[in-house]
C-alpha cells in the first residue's frame, strides 16, 4: 500500500501512525513537508515542498494575506505531487493537515485517490477563539477576517473524501453541511510518559510545585 502524508512541519500529528505503517514492508510511506527538521522515521521517505514567497510590496487586502500564503503552499504541493506521480508514486490514500493550504489542489493531481483531511479548527467570530467572553467588546474587523480566513478550510472540506477532528468540540465548529464527512479520533496520550503509576509523595510534590508557581 502507498501512503502519502502531508504536513508542513514534519511529522506533526502523524508521527505515530506514519511510524506504525512504515513498519510493514509491504507499505511505501512518503511524507511531504516544508520544514523537515532533523527527525527521521525508519521507512518513511521525506520529500520537501518549497513554496514561493509572496512578492514584496504587493498590495493585497489584509484579510487575504494568509490565503495568499496558503495558495503558494498549495501550488508548491501540487508541483511536488505531480513530480511524485511522474516518478511512479501514486498513493492509495492521502492523509493531510491542510490548515496551511497544502491540500487545496490535491484532487487536481490525484482525482481518484481518497483524501483524508485532518481538520483541526474552523474559525469562529463568536464562542470559540474570539468573543467567547460575553463582556468582550465586539470587533467587527475581527468578525470579517474570521469569515475570510476560513476560505482555505472550505476548499479542503469540499475536496476531501473524509475529515478527522481530534475532539467533538473541534468537529462541531465546522459547517453542519460537512458533518457527514467527519470522524472524531483523539490524538491519544503517550502513556509511557503520562500514566497513573505515580507515587503519592511524588504527586504531592508536584501539587506543591504547581501551587508555588501559581502564587508567584
Amino acid at each position: 500500500m502507498n501512503i502519502l502524508f502531508i504536513h508542513p512541519n514534519f511529522p506533526g500529528q502523524f508521527k505515530h501512525i506514519a511510524k506504525h505503517l512504515a513498519k510493514d514492508p509491504e507499505n511505501e510511506v512518503v511524507f511531504a513537508c516544508t520544514y523537515p527538521n532533523k527527525l527521521d522515521i525508519a521507512g518513511v521517505r521525506k520529500v520537501i515542498s518549497k513554496p514561493d514567497s509572496p512578492k514584496k510590496g504587493s498590495k493585497i487586502h489584509r484579510y487575504v494575506v494568509g490565503f495568499e500564503k496558503a495558495t503558494y503552499a498549495a501550488q508548491s504541493m501540487w508541483r511536488l505531487c505531480n513530480g511524485l506521480k511522474k516518478s511512479g508514486f501514486v498513493p492509495d490514500v492521502i492523509y493531510a493537515h491542510p490548515g496551511w493550504g497544502d491540500g487545496m489542489l490535491l484532487k487536481d493531481v490525484y482525482p481518484d485517490v481518497p483524501y483524508i483531511a485532518y481538520m483541526e479548527f474552523y474559525y469562529q467570530a463568536f464562542g470559540a477563539d474570539m468573543h467567547f467572553n460575553p463582556n468582550d467588546k465586539i470587533d467587527d474587523d475581527k468578525v470579517a477576517r474570521a469569515r475570510i480566513k476560513n476560505a482555505t478550510n472550505l476548499i479542503n472540506l469540499t475536496s476531501c473524501n473524509w475529515a478527522i477532528s481530534p475532539t467533538q468540540f473541534q468537529a462541531s465548529l465546522h459547517p453542519k453541511d460537512f458533518h457527514h464527512k467527519f470522524s472524531v479520533i483523539h490524538e491519544g496520550v503517550d502513556t509511557n510518559l503520562l500514566n497513573p503509576d505515580i507515587k503519592p509523595t511524588e504527586l504531592l510534590l508536584r501539587k506543591r510545585l504547581v501551587k508555588v508557581v501559581l502564587e508567584l
